[in-house]
């Protein structure tokens, strides 16, 4: 059985070590991974859904001086722009949340339709319509996340991973010193998906907040120079990268803690933060790898889109790879979060 180094060991285990265990363990749990291969599957034969004609009334209803704006100051056309949104489907921001299953779709922006194959495709003119329609995939997307990080936690616990010496204490997590389970399966889901939907309000607020000071500081300074406009928001909008950036990075464990540790969206993000501020060079190489793994492999899947068995076989491997990196990458988090605690201990 895939198991980490036992407790006599001095030092937290390492990522490509957590990376390994994590594969090897979906080996014997192979389970884990039809969440993301049924997504795919949606995506791939199911409908699809553009902003392009939202975006195209955006355009006609917009001010020509704040269109001409913001073209300064993205240097980009905003017709260009719009017709390059024609192609992506706007589906996969079913999961596009924290802790959602990793996806091909979302990976690439769209899966080519099977020859012969009638897809639906919808773009909505209304951008209000379009709006409704981004939170009505947040809703959606956010129980689909709470039940494949539960699944995956599941999937450890049954290994008795996650009750080896020094990776957590069971009075600190819902899991029993004999490793059982404290609440059932569908009652722990129910608790990730309320938290994880008060994590993606938290990161929407931060977006609003942000694009409303942003657009606020803007608009002041058009009064005083249009230049200064420009520079405000190209600073601004450089500011806000490295804030999402540190967020993502801080928080990236925050979905692991609520499902592990039982932890309220707060207790997690301050948890997800304690850990990557311990062990900050671990973490960057973690989440390093594992976006390269992700975008790398979803280039090579591209090349096996040339028939349908080709794409059965694309969305397979990315469902095993990426669920192996999310079982790994919870074993990684449990197992340095266990050590801090240790460490505070001593």
């Amino acid at each position: 059985m895939p198991e980490p180094a036992p407790a006599t060991r001095e030092k937290p285990i390492g990522v490509i070590d957590a990376l390994s265990i994590g594969y090897r363990l979906l080996l014997r749990r192979p389970y884990v991974a039809a969440v993301p291969f049924l997504v795919d599957m949606f995506f791939w034969l199911g409908p699809r859904v553009t902003p392009w004609e939202a975006f195209r009334t955006l355009l006609r209803q917009a001010d020509p001086e704040l269109r001409t704006l913001v073209e300064r100051a993205t240097g980009l056309d905003m017709l260009t722009a719009g017709q390059l949104m024609d192609g992506p489907n706007l589906l996969t921001g079913l999961v596009q949340g924290p802790g959602a299953p990793g996806s091909l779709a979302a990976a690439l922006g769209t899966l080519p339709a099977p020859p012969g194959w009638e897809i639906l495709t919808l773009s909505p003119s209304s951008p209000w319509l379009l709006i409704g329609l981004v939170v009505a995939l947040v809703v959606i997307g956010t129980p689909l996340a709470a039940f494949y990080m539960t699944l995956a936690v599941h999937a450890l616990v049954r290994e008795r991973v996650l009750i080896l010496p020094y990776m957590l204490r069971p009075s600190d997590t819902g899991i029993t010193p004999n490793g059982v389970e404290r609440f059932p399966f569908w009652l722990v889901w129910i608790w990730t998906t309320g938290n994880l939907l008060v994590l993606v309000v938290l990161i929407v607020l931060f977006f609003v907040a942000s694009i409303i000071g942003l657009s606020l500081m803007a608009v002041v300074s058009m009064f005083v120079s249009p230049a200064l406009s420009v520079g405000i928001i190209g600073v601004g909008t450089i500011f806000m990268s490295w804030l999402m950036l540190m967020g993502m990075l801080f928080f990236y464990f925050t979905p692991a803690s609520i499902v592990v540790h039982h932890s309220n969206a707060l207790q997690g993000m301050a948890r997800s933060a304690r850990v990557v501020y311990r062990y900050l060079w671990s973490c960057i190489g973690l989440v390093l790898i594992s976006m390269v793994i992700t975008e790398g492999f979803a280039l090579i899947w591209r090349s096996f889109f040339t028939n349908i068995p080709g794409m059965i076989i694309s969305i397979a491997g990315n469902a095993l790879l990426t669920s192996g990196l999310t079982l790994g990458t919870i074993i990684f988090f449990v197992d340095r979060s266990g050590w801090m605690s240790r460490e505070r201990s001593e």
